[in-house]
């Protein structure tokens, strides 16, 4: 870990949030946007530029949630820059992600869909956020050739949610969503998928990704804060895409089996403790409200049913190339119910670009998904796959386009499918080995294992 930089976050984030707490949105907003450009600043000066990824990506819950108070578009602009420079100094990172032609290709198409949706709307946040989805996963792409690096970025990223959900416990029910200065700001699911980030890969390949496989207590000081922030967000498609999470380790991973089993039964725990709490009242309507079998499909999904009943009538309609980019939205308030933008990524795809999105996607996802499969059976670790099949259960329930859902995608690109190469890397890393070379500060990621 790379204390200094968690300092870094801790001075952005834990007087930013603690202003939100305290009731002062514009002022928490400013100190964390404002500490976060000075930061980045130094380390532009001084060319360390690992640096300004980890902090950025780090920082992404935080982000997310006062970006509304500052300037909306600010986590994008960053995000965005923070590769270009990075690329822009480095030739080495330049040709690495380069020879990933399909994060070239996501990077490509978000731009130009940006583009073409600003064409036919005239507006400049119409899919905007595709580039938020696309370069934060490039940020966990590049960042990940440095394993240190990455694993400071997640326990920044703990860091960051755990601050995020303190300062909103006196605003609402819902952990995630609060009322702050007449301003709404959150949104429980993001605080949900931020836990579930955290939960999942504190687990997983025996938390190796936060560097805590050999550091219990901090791992289970991270499992059960990630589940008490998880179980007050009151988001079900968190809970959803854990539980899938969980089943996927069971099933694959079996060294963290007993650790998973032992983080289950301490989350039931913490769990309990919260029921008796006066937010057990609220978790136990909301678990209520997406199980009872009562209550209608169209409230235990919370509208998302009339979309997806929707959906035929609108595909229907255009169905090979759809109604276009940046439609979306206008398509869904002539057709839905509910009126509201498609809370889905699979929906969102299918009225934009019709049967050929549906073919691309399905490309996309199956090339990513062969190789976290290789990378799973030639390294028995398992966090790739585990990422994309979050990340696909992400959209279900929403459309998995901002930055938290990036990181997953990130995660998921980590995979390697080139049988020569990993060759190569399993050789070099028996010389490194051999020759008392520390293989985890190697290039590339696949080095430690």
């Amino acid at each position: 870990m790379h204390a200094r930089i968690l300092v870094e976050i801790a001075i952005c984030v834990v007087p930013a949030m603690t202003a939100v707490g305290l009731g002062s949105l514009r002022a928490g907003s400013r100190w964390l946007f404002g500490s976060t450009l000075v930061m980045l600043t130094y380390h532009f000066v001084n060319r360390k530029r690992l640096d300004t990824v980890t902090l950025l990506l780090a920082l992404t819950p935080a982000m997310m949630l006062v970006r509304g108070s500052f300037y909306y578009s600010a986590p994008i602009l960053l995000s965005v820059g923070a590769v270009v420079l990075l690329l822009s100094r480095s030739r080495e990172e330049l040709g690495h992600l380069k020879k990933n032609k399909l994060l070239v290709g996501l990077l490509l198409f978000a731009i130009l869909y940006w583009w073409l949706s600003f064409f036919k709307t005239a507006s400049y946040s119409a899919n905007v956020r595709f580039l938020e989805l696309s370069f934060t996963a490039a940020s966990v792409y590049l960042l990940a050739n440095f394993r240190s690096y990455l694993a400071t970025a997640l326990a920044g990223l703990a860091l960051s949610s755990f601050c995020v959900a303190a300062s909103l416990l006196p605003y609402g029910d819902r952990l995630g969503i609060g009322q702050v200065e007449d301003v709404s700001i959150g949104n429980p699911i993001t605080l949900g998928l931020s836990a579930t980030l955290v939960l999942l890969f504190a687990i997983v390949d025996q938390g190796r990704w936060l560097f805590v496989d050999e550091h219990p207590v901090w791992q289970a000081l991270l499992a059960l804060s990630a589940s008490a922030s998880l179980a007050l967000s009151t988001s079900r498609g968190s809970w959803l895409v854990t539980m899938m999470g969980f089943l996927i380790i069971l099933l694959f991973n079996r060294g963290s089996r007993k650790l998973l089993v032992g983080t289950i039964l301490a989350c039931v725990i913490m769990v309990a403790a919260l029921l008796q709490t006066a937010r057990g009242p609220v978790i136990m309507h909301y678990f209520n409200t997406a199980t009872a079998a009562d209550e209608s499909l169209a409230k235990r999904t919370t509208g998302r049913a009339d979309q997806w009943e929707s959906f035929p009538r609108v595909f229907a309609e255009s169905p090979i190339w759809g109604f276009g980019p940046g439609s979306g939205k206008a398509v869904s308030l002539r057709y839905t119910l509910e009126g509201k933008p498609w809370h889905s990524l699979y929906l969102l795809i299918g009225t934009e670009a019709g049967l050929i999105g549906f073919v691309c996607l399905a490309l996309f996802l199956g090339i990513l998904m062969r190789r976290g499969f290789l990378h799973w059976r030639s390294y028995g670790e398992l966090g790739p796959l585990l990422a994309l099949f979050c990340f696909m259960f992400i959209g279900v329930s929403v459309s998995g386009i901002d930055a938290i859902s990036g990181i997953f995608l990130g995660l998921a690109f980590l995979g390697n499918d080139s049988p020569m190469r990993l060759r190569t890397v399993a050789r070099l890393k028996v010389l490194n080995v051999s020759s008392g070379v520390d293989s985890s500060m190697q290039r590339p990621f696949e080095l430690y294992n």
